[in-house]
């Protein structure tokens, strides 16, 4: 605990050593909201292919340590996928339910109707 203390201290000391412009600290939280947001597709990719990778051993794996081995292999991509999944829709469901707004996310544009009516 002490060794994460120290860290968050040195990462404060450029907001205040600029007279606590907090503006670059939020750009930087900002830049690392983004990265993290497209490294969650990458790992949930990771995930699926380490559990197909399981499968293929599994197929072609005889019997013994070898099927053990690759069956445990699918159940870890499984507990993988699971826990990231759920914790990304659980991260963005309690956004939404607080009402933070992610500008990363893509919301449908507005479609342009004709207000005039043509009577049929």
């Amino acid at each position: 605990m002490k060794k994460y203390l120290i860290g968050l201290s040195v990462l404060a000391m450029p907001a205040i050593a600029f007279g606590q412009n907090l503006q670059n600290l939020s750009n930087l939280v900002g830049s690392a909201t983004r990265i993290i947001n497209q490294l969650v597709p990458f790992a949930i990719g990771l995930g699926l292919i380490a559990f197909l990778f399981g499968i293929v051993r599994y197929i072609t794996a005889g019997a013994g340590e070898d099927k053990a081995a690759a069956r445990n292999l699918m159940i870890y991509g499984i507990i993988a996928l699971f826990v990231m999944v759920s914790v990304w829709g659980l991260v963005n469901f309690i956004g939404q339910a607080l009402g933070i707004n992610n500008p990363d996310t893509q919301r449908a544009p507005n479609v342009p109707t004709n207000q005039s009516s043509t009577g049929l």
